[in-house]
């Protein structure tokens, strides 16, 4: 097949090409933008305009997902301030939470809830635990080190979150904390308050 800007039609009906055909010239074989089997989008890939032309390239047009993830920030203690408020006293602007919540609103996550800075009580922490377990992650800041008022790691054991590792061996950042927690209300220490 010749491509129609390498032809010219003469006046009497006629047709002169630029160049002689060759056998399968311009012709896209059946197969030939993938073989039979082949790994065109790996599974846990997080799909882009790309990857749907390349599925509608090969017809799949329905094809299983993972939902975008749910996601609530707590930031934890007494210490912090929002950038908004005034400065008053020793204090840390709370940085850590709007950083993260930046973060994941640019990857993608399908809901991100702010929960506000909560003070080192464990009663308000457990319930602002309790509320954040709805989503599919919960992320909290500050509170899993070693003072008195570091009391995050309890307060997620109460609330039914099951410890994966606590403190790794890096610094800064030794004082981490990874959890396995059940999703919505899922323990009486934990009362329910609405706070969204």
């Amino acid at each position: 097949m010749i491509q129609v800007e390498q032809s010219q039609a003469g006046v009497d009906g006629s047709v002169r090409f630029a160049e002689k055909a060759r056998p399968g010239q311009n012709i896209a074989p059946e197969g030939d933008d993938a073989r039979k089997g082949e790994l065109l989008i790996p599974a846990g890939t997080v799909l882009f305009s790309r990857h749907v032309a390349t599925l509608a390239a090969v017809g799949q047009w329905e094809i299983p997902v993972f939902d975008r993830p749910s996601v609530t920030i707590l930031p934890t203690g007494s210490e912090l301030m929002e950038p908004w408020e005034p400065a008053e006293g020793p204090m840390i602007r709370n940085s850590n939470a709007h950083f993260v919540r930046a973060a994941l609103s640019r990857l993608g996550a399908r809901e991100v809830h702010y929960g506000g800075i909560v003070k080192d009580d464990p009663s308000l922490i457990r319930e602002r635990i309790r509320e954040g377990l709805a989503d599919d992650f919960l992320i909290l800041s500050g509170g899993v080190s070693e003072g008195e008022v570091d009391v995050v790691p309890r307060c997620l054991a109460e609330c039914g979150v099951e410890k994966v590792l606590h403190k790794v061996a890096v610094k800064p950042g030794k004082p981490l904390y990874i959890g396995r927690g059940p999703r919505g209300p899922s323990s009486s220490a934990c009362p329910a308050t609405p706070w969204r």
